[in-house]
């Protein structure tokens, strides 16, 4: 039975005292409490619905309780009491399609779109739109073009991949590496006292003493006249 609702009835079997038999005839008088509280009498009066059925119908004030008793009197027969627990809820709301009662739809496996959400208060992992990015994320082609167009001396805090990148701050800053890794690079000036005997080859040494005019060393001297000499350093 649905609570404090018009409309519903609550009946009952009339039976003989006596035998046993059905009882058809009489008047009826239907008693009632509500959650324990005082004893009335229905305000309709019970009709013969026929083979000794009896019922009668209930106001909505009658229904109004979550423990209803209904207590059936009539002379000749057996007293009757029902019990009844009424529900809050208005079950004749639904239909077969419950798709209709539901933003759910199983064809698409979504849920509609939300348009209003109730302001969350006791549950501080939530985030509402006022912390959401609005901002549409880079894609691959503007993530990689970020990058690559990013100012390194911007990201060259110690030992960062920017700080690890070899690139010339000047117009010119052409580096080649080939397959075994080596760097080539015109050399255009070296710090001061940086190559010694053991950055040069041995070939690189004796090349540059055959280069140098050394004391025992002859040569052949032709002067403005013409004239050919030989000479010899001490």
């Amino acid at each position: 039975m649905r609570k404090n609702t018009t409309g519903q009835y609550v009946a009952f079997q009339a039976i003989s005292k006596t035998d046993g038999s059905d009882v058809i005839t009489g008047t009826p008088v239907v008693y009632y409490t509500i959650d324990g509280g005082t004893q009335a009498q229905t305000t309709a009066t019970a009709v013969h619905e026929g083979n000794g059925q009896w019922s009668v119908a209930l106001s909505q004030a009658e229904t109004n309780g979550d423990h209803i008793v209904f207590s059936f009197v009539l002379t000749g027969a057996v007293t009757q009491t029902v019990n009844v627990y009424t529900i809050d809820a208005d079950l004749t709301n639904l239909d077969v399609a419950v798709s209709t009662r539901s933003v759910f739809d199983p064809a698409s496996d979504a849920v509609a779109n939300v348009t209003l959400v109730g302001t969350v208060t006791t549950n501080t992992d939530m985030r509402g739109t006022d912390g959401a990015n609005t901002v549409a994320p880079l894609d691959a082609s503007a993530t990689e073009n970020a990058v690559w167009d990013a100012v390194v001396l911007s990201h060259t805090t110690n030992g960062t991949f920017g700080d690890s990148l070899l690139v010339a701050q000047g117009a010119e800053r052409e580096v080649q590496v080939d397959s075994n890794h080596n760097v080539h690079a015109a050399l255009h000036t070296c710090e001061p006292n940086v190559i010694d005997s053991s950055a040069l080859a041995a070939s690189a040494v004796t090349e540059i003493q055959t280069g140098l005019i050394t004391t025992g060393t002859a040569f052949t001297h032709t002067n403005q006249a013409g004239d050919t000499m030989t000479v010899t350093i001490t």
